[in-house]
């Protein structure tokens, strides 16, 4: 046997095994610090047949050239509310940069009893492409269902505008009826003057 091939070899074996861990940790720390874009609906406070439509960077670095597209196209949907058309204006055109952190956000009105009076439709598909250094492409596709949100429920600590607003409400409550009672006391007391 031959010692000096085996050795040659596993040499060449442990160089390809080397190479290979050292791609593998190359893909993975690319992958860690990419741009990740993400669109989604959020149900905004204090709003009535309202939902924010938000196009965020979640990754760890600078997305460019983000553009974005809608199926159906909002253009389409028979609306010219100005909600809709803040929407389509804005991505109409890419968007050059979106930090890690950053988001865009726009309200769109949404009616569960009239669809004719929505700024987008129940369901939605929406396309995201963008770069990153060295133009590294990138393709994501997001499903997005306004009937989802319709049977939204929360819940508001009492210290929150709403709870504060109904304490309020209760307090002018209980100061009318004071008030009240002594109108109808200075009334009776006219009344036993006379």
């Amino acid at each position: 046997m031959d010692w000096t091939a085996v050795g040659g070899i596993s040499a060449a074996a442990t160089a390809l095994v080397a190479i290979g861990a050292l791609l593998a940790a190359s893909r993975d720390s690319r992958e860690r610090t990419r741009p990740v874009i993400v669109v989604e609906y959020r149900v905004p406070p204090f709003a009535f047949n309202r939902l924010d439509l938000v196009v965020r960077n979640v990754g760890a670095s600078t997305a460019r050239n983000i553009r974005v597209t809608f199926d159906p196209p909002l253009s389409d949907m028979g609306r010219d509310g100005i909600l809709a058309r803040s929407v389509i204006h804005r991505y109409a055109q890419p968007i050059t940069v979106l930090g890690p952190g950053q988001e865009l956000t726009n309200s769109v009105q949404v009616d569960e009893n009239d669809p004719s009076d929505c700024d987008v439709p129940d369901d939605m598909v929406v396309r995201v492409e963008y770069d990153r250094r060295w133009r590294r492409n990138y393709k994501d596709t997001f499903r997005l269902q306004t009937s989802a949100y319709f049977d939204h429920t929360s819940t508001r600590s009492s210290d929150a505008p709403e709870g504060r607003l109904k304490e309020i409400g209760d307090q002018l409550k209980k100061l009318t009826a004071i008030m009240e009672a002594l109108h109808n006391e200075q009334r009776r007391d006219d009344g036993d003057a006379r």
